[in-house]
């Protein structure tokens, strides 16, 4: 049975469209994260899906253009990463477009697709929608940034073929993130699930 939310929202994605995981990670760019979840990354050959924040692209512009580099997809997780469940229409297309901005001015793209904080915002608010944005959601939240392996295993039993899982590059998980990160992806392949490229995932 298709759950009520996704009736209601049908634009918004909750899973992938081609039968493959997508691994997201919210919160980069990060001076003690980033670099240790592209390097576990690298090491599976896993493609994923970073919503920057741009108070966080302004400081560490060189990890922005590391994770582009290293061939993945970039979206938006607007500027300072407040819950825009009540928040005014002006304020949502700043909080969008000022990050835009950023991450256009350091790697001449504007990200398609937009994760609002906290998963937080009135879906029937229009203004990103009218941005040409892209909203992706989950249906896998670890609860990485607890740093407690009970939260994350009993998390990842809900995986599917099609799911789409959250994970977060911040200071909460900086010191646990390589263990975080591994513990997702084997129990991910040892599902015989597969991987799949952002951009393919959400077509």
């Amino acid at each position: 049975m298709t759950p009520l939310y996704k009736i209601l929202f049908p634009n918004v994605f909750w899973n992938t469209k081609n039968n493959k995981v997508l691994l997201t990670i919210d919160d980069s760019p990060t001076n003690k994260g980033t670099e240790k979840v592209l390097k576990i990354l690298n090491y599976y050959s896993i493609k994923g899906l970073f919503f920057v924040k741009g108070n966080e692209c302004e400081h560490y512009s060189n990890l922005l253009k590391e994770i582009y580099s290293e061939n993945h997809c970039i979206g938006n997780h607007s500027f300072n990463h407040n819950s825009m469940l009540f928040m005014n229409n002006k304020k949502i297309s700043d909080e969008i477009l000022r990050t835009d901005k950023i991450i256009s001015e350091s790697l001449s793209i504007t990200p398609k697709y937009f994760r609002p904080p906290f998963g937080r915002f009135n879906f029937y608010n229009g203004t990103i929608n009218k941005l040409d944005k892209v909203i992706v959601m989950w249906d896998v939240f670890t609860y990485d940034y607890k740093n407690n392996a009970k939260f994350i295993k009993f998390a990842i039993q809900k995986c599917r073929k099609n799911s789409i899982i959250t994970m977060h590059d911040n200071s909460k998980t900086e010191n646990n993130i390589d263990y975080n990160f591994k513990l997702v992806i084997e129990s991910v392949l040892s599902k015989n699930f597969v991987f799949g490229d952002p951009i393919e995932c959400l077509k």
